[in-house]
C-alpha cells in the first residue's frame, strides 16, 4: 500500500520522513553540495480493525556527491534518537528504510 493520501495515518509517516529528512540529513549534509532529497513510503496496514499500520517501508533519495556512510548514520541516528515522530509511533510498527544515492 503506498502512503500517499492526506488521511490521518499516512500524515503521521510523512511527518516522519519530513523530519528525518529535513530536520536531520539536510543538516547533516549542510556542508556538503547536494541536489534533491526525497522519500518514497509505502506501508501494510491490519486486515481487521483497527487498521492501525504494521510495518512503513521508507525509500530515501539523494542526489549529488555525498557520502553514503554519513547519509546511512544520520538516517539511522534521527530513526533511533532524534526524530521525535519517530519516536512517538508504536513499538509494535516495523520501520525499514533503505537509501538510494542519485548522480547529481
Amino acid at each position: 500500500m503506498s502512503i500517499g493520501s492526506k488521511a490521518p495515518l499516512p500524515c503521521k509517516f510523512s511527518s516522519d520522513d519530513w523530519c528525518v529528512l529535513n530536520c536531520d540529513v539536510v543538516v547533516g549534509l549542510k556542508d556538503r553540495e547536494f541536489g534533491e532529497v526525497w522519500v518514497e513510503l509505502d506501508g501494510e496496514r491490519r486486515s481487521e480493525y483497527p487498521r492501525s499500520f504494521t510495518k512503513v517501508n521508507m525509500v530515501y533519495h539523494v542526489e549529488g556527491d555525498v557520502p553514503e556512510k554519513l547519509v546511512r548514520r544520520t538516517i539511522k541516528k534521527s530513526h533511533e534518537k532524534y526524530c521525535s515522530v519517530s519516536n512517538s509511533l508504536s513499538r509494535e510498527i516495523e520501520i525499514a528504510w533503505e537509501l538510494i544515492l542519485h548522480d547529481k
